[in-house]
C-alpha cells in the first residue's frame, strides 16, 4: 500500500509558481542540445568521444561542456556526506528492491508524463539505453563519474533532438525541457521512496535525506536549474505537487514492452505476471489504469511472491548456493 502524500508547503509553492511552468517547458539544456546538433550523431558514446577529440583541438564549446564536472556540488559538500553514505549503504543492502522501486515504480510514473512518454514515439532502444545507464548509476557503490553524467546529458539531448518534430505535431512543447528533467529528479527521489516503502523496505530519515541528495546531485549533473532542485523535504513535496502532471495515455504503449523487458531478467516462474502485479501495487490506481496495467485476480499472490524475491535479494553472507544463484539471475542486466 502506497503511503499518503504530505501536503506541500504553501510558501514554497508560491515561489516555484512565480515563473509559469509553460516557460520552463520551452527551456532545455542548450549546451547539450547544441553539441548534439553541431555533430548530428545518434549514439551518445560516439558523440562524447568526438567532443573529447574536438576539445583537444581547443574547440571552445566542447571545452566548456567537458569543464562542467563541478556542477554536482551536492555530492561534494562535506555536510551531505554522512547521509549520502547512508543511502549508498542501503543500496548495497537492498539492490533488488532499489532496482524494482525504480523500474516498476518511479520509472513508470515518469513515463506517465506526456512529454517523457512522447520522447520515445518509436522503439524502446533509446529509452533502454538511458534507463540502463541510470539503473547502473543507482546501483553502483560509488557516485556517478563526470563521464557518466556527460554521457547521459548527451543521451537526453539526442532524444530531445530526434523527438522534436514529432512532438511539435502534437503540441506538447519542447520535449524534456528543464521542468521535465526536474520531474526525473522528483521521480528518482519522492516516487522511488514511496515505492520502497510499499515494498516493505522503507528508508530511515538519514537514508531518505541521502536519496534526495543523490537525486539532486544527479540533477545538477544533468544541468537542471537550481529553482527546480529541492533544498529540503518541504520543497521536495512542493516540487512534486507542481511538476508531476496527471498521467497520460501516451505512456501506455511503452509500459508493457518495458515491464516485459524488466521481467525477462527474472528466470523464476510467472515472472511477467509478478512484475505487472508489482507495478500496479507501486502506482496509484489512476496512473496504473491510464497506463493499461492489467487487473490480475491473483495480484496479491504475485506481489507476495515479489516480496519474497526482494527479501532473498539481500546480499547476506552465508546464504545457500541456490539463493545466491537466484540473486545473480534476478539482478542480471536485461538484454
Amino acid at each position: 500500500m502506497l503511503p499518503r502524500l504530505p501536503k506541500p508547503n504553501a510558501a514554497v509553492l508560491k515561489r516555484i509558481q512565480a515563473q509559469p511552468l509553460d516557460y520552463w517547458q520551452h527551456v532545455g539544456d542548450p549546451l547539450a542540445d547544441l553539441l548534439s546538433t553541431i555533430y548530428p550523431i545518434g549514439d551518445a558514446e560516439t558523440l562524447l568521444k568526438l567532443i573529447e577529440y574536438e576539445a583537444e583541438q581547443e574547440q571552445p564549446l566542447c571545452l566548456q561542456f567537458l569543464s562542467q564536472e563541478n556542477a554536482v556540488s551536492r555530492w561534494q559538500e562535506p555536510r551531505f556526506q554522512a547521509e549520502l553514505a547512508a543511502w549508498q549503504a542501503y543500496v548495497q543492502q537492498f539492490p533488488l528492491a532499489v532496482r524494482l522501486a525504480w523500474q516498476a515504480g518511479g520509472g513508470l510514473r515518469l513515463l506517465s508524463q506526456a512529454r517523457w512518454a512522447g520522447a520515445w514515439p518509436g522503439p524502446l532502444s533509446p529509452l533502454q539505453r538511458f534507463m540502463q545507464h541510470l539503473d547502473d548509476a543507482l546501483l553502483c557503490e560509488h557516485l556517478p563519474t563526470p563521464d557518466t553524467l556527460r554521457l547521459m546529458r548527451l543521451e537526453l539531448a539526442i532524444l530531445r533532438r530526434d523527438a522534436e518534430a514529432d512532438i511539435g505535431k502534437n503540441h506538447l512543447g519542447v520535449v524534456l525541457a528543464q521542468s521535465d528533467l526536474a520531474t526525473l529528479v522528483i521521480c528518482l527521489s519522492e516516487e522511488m521512496m514511496r515505492s520502497l516503502d510499499a515494498l516493505g523496505v522503507g528508508l530511515n530519515s538519514a537514508q531518505r535525506a541521502g536519496l534526495r541528495h543523490w537525486a539532486i546531485g544527479f540533477g545538477q549533473g544533468l544541468g537542471v536549474e537550481a529553482l527546480w532542485l529541492a533544498s529540503n523535504e518541504e520543497e521536495a513535496h512542493a516540487l512534486r505537487h507542481v511538476l508531476l502532471q496527471p498521467s497520460s495515455s501516451l505512456g501506455a504503449p511503452l509500459v508493457l514492452p518495458w515491464l516485459r523487458m524488466v521481467a525477462s531478467a527474472d528466470t523464476l516462474p510467472a515472472a511477467e505476471r509478478r512484475t505487472l502485479a508489482l507495478a500496479r501495487s507501486l502506482l496509484d490506481p489512476l496512473t496504473a489504469d491510464t497506463l493499461g496495467l492489467p487487473h490480475d485476480a491473483l495480484g496479491s499472490l504475485w506481489r507476495k511472491a515479489s516480496g519474497w524475491v526482494v527479501e532473498k535479494g539481500r546480499p547476506l553472507a552465508g546464504q545457500a548456493p541456490a539463493v545466491l544463484n537466484l540473486q545473480k539471475k534476478v539482478m542480471a542486466r536485461w538484454h
